[in-house]
């Protein structure tokens, strides 16, 4: 069996079907042979890195092996910068599989030590991406060695530095994201403020579970984009919510303005019993 799947590793190789050979590689757990074909693919090196990736992330069952094959892909990636070639997303993208919060931290400390060219961008990105991917611990742990760094560059040389990884930081704590957010949200709200008022007038005072469940639904219609205009001017009608409703509605209102957390205090401050 041994000298069959040898066969057929030399054949995939001279006919030049890395595929092929990534395939049975990783079917075979050979991953000698899998970081060959990669290797020697040459102008397919790009695609087939991408391809084995995905087969890592969505075929292999195994953690270990799948953790083995990443590592494979990691050392590939990062022998790439001989070529000039280095593709800093996919490379972040597998330390974060293979949770190495240190290495994404001192990559991007790097990257923007570069003073030429807008390098720099690229680690504003990946700490999009790292945002994105709603690991909260991963995120804070590269925030951390990212804030520490902070303490290398107080040289009036290295302002320009000092600066890129503040604002990178600000990228981790997710401040600059949850504004966009938010403002995007603002923005392109329609809402229909009179089809919520026609409602509340067709309930009646009396039905609390319809009362509850308007309440809810303006909560749903302007969720993330702080419109909190139509609990403002029916205060009094909220307010008439009793027991589990009466929570109901606060919590609505924290769907509402959910992501701004620089003003939350002062939104839910009214709403806290004994509050001065």
């Amino acid at each position: 069996m041994e000298n069959i799947i040898e066969k057929m590793f030399k054949r995939c190789f001279e006919d030049k079907k890395w595929k092929q050979a990534i395939g049975v590689a990783l079917e075979s757990r050979r991953l000698d042979k899998v970081k060959d074909a990669i290797e020697q693919s040459n102008d397919q090196i790009e695609e087939n890195l991408g391809y084995t990736f995905d087969i890592a992330q969505n075929i292999i069952k195994s953690k270990s092996f799948r953790t083995d094959v990443l590592k494979i892909l990691l050392l590939i990636y990062q022998k790439r910068t001989d070529s000039g070639d280095f593709d800093h997303y996919k490379i972040a993208k597998c330390q974060f599989y293979l949770s190495m919060p240190d290495s994404t931290a001192l990559m991007l400390e790097k990257i923007v030590k570069v003073k030429e060219g807008n390098s720099f961008l690229n680690a504003y990105q990946i700490a999009f991406d790292i945002c994105d991917k709603e690991n909260q611990t991963y995120q804070k742990e590269v925030l951390d060695i990212l804030t520490k760094a902070l303490d290398k560059y107080d040289h009036p040389d290295d302002e320009s530095t000092r600066a890129r990884i503040v604002q990178m930081c600000t990228i981790l704590k997710g401040e600059i994201r949850d504004r966009l957010y938010l403002q995007f949200l603002k923005k392109n709200n329609h809402t229909d403020v009179q089809f919520i008022m026609n409602i509340k007038k067709a309930i009646g005072p009396k039905s609390s579970i319809l009362h509850g469940a308007t309440v809810w639904a303006n909560g749903m219609m302007n969720a993330f984009t702080t419109n909190d205009s139509f609990i403002k001017d029916n205060i009094a009608w909220v307010g008439n919510a009793t027991n589990w409703n009466r929570f109901n509605a606060t919590a609505s209102l924290g769907i509402i303005h959910s992501g701004n957390k620089a003003k939350s205090l002062e939104i839910l401050q009214p709403y806290f019993t004994g509050a001065p």
